[in-house]
């Protein structure tokens, strides 16, 4: 399975909420790597993400 790293400063959020909801489906095949916040905001977007 892939791996993606995601780092965004909470300024970048809105931006990555459209990132993510215009590849939602092929983020659910990979794994989602974040940190902090950023992870907090993957997840509350409903895609598993490991810390």
């Amino acid at each position: 399975m892939t791996n993606i790293v995601v780092i965004a400063h909470d300024a970048k959020k809105p931006e990555l909420a459209t990132f993510i909801s215009e590849r939602l489906e092929w983020l659910r095949g990979v794994n989602i790597i974040a940190t902090g916040r950023t992870a907090e905001f993957i997840e509350s977007q409903g895609l598993p993400c490991k810390h």
